[in-house]
């Protein structure tokens, strides 16, 4: 009925509306959607490629882990045999000292320390504190003789200061 009313008002169909014009938008609309399932292609295919490519990069670095991990624990094992001969032929208790390694010397708290080294230690400790405590004094002493040198050179920054230094 709309078309019929159409088709009175105005004497034609509008484009659109004629059965030829749907031929022409149907290969319009045909174009268009057959670039866009081409460049679907196109892109999912990139994608495939570049998925294939990762995971080939995967599997070259998981290989080259592989033969890295291999590697170290052959080398591992390798220190361990040599850490065990190691300690085959050095003999800890050995009293003369012939080891190739010293053993450590530790002390716990229930060890008693002689009272003679214990005195002798302090006193020594003592002693160095008191250097110390005297070379700092003396470069105090220095530090302080400079300040009063440079100082008395200066001219006093008062009234006050000047009657005090001329003493009137």
């Amino acid at each position: 009925q709309a078309l019929e009313l159409l088709q009175q008002r105005y004497g034609v169909l509008p484009e659109s509306l004629q059965p030829g014009a749907k031929k022409l938008e149907d290969e319009n609309e045909n174009k268009v959607m057959e670039e866009v399932a081409r460049i679907s292609k196109e892109d999912h295919e990139a994608h495939i490629a570049a998925l294939n490519q990762e995971e080939a990069e995967l599997e070259e670095v998981l290989a080259h882990s592989l033969d890295e991990h291999k590697r170290l624990a052959a080398a591992k094992q390798n220190q361990e045999v040599l850490l065990a001969e190691h300690f085959a032929k050095v003999n800890i208790a050995d009293p003369k000292g012939t080891s190739d390694i010293a053993s450590p010397v530790t002390f716990t708290s229930t060890e008693e320390v002689d009272p003679v080294d214990l005195a002798r230690r302090t006193a020594f400790l003592k002693l160095q504190r008191d250097k110390l405590l005297a070379m700092k004094k003396s470069e105090r002493e220095k530090q302080l003789a400079i300040a009063e040198a440079s100082h008395g050179k200066t001219r006093p920054k008062s009234a006050r200061a000047a009657r005090s230094a001329l003493g009137t």
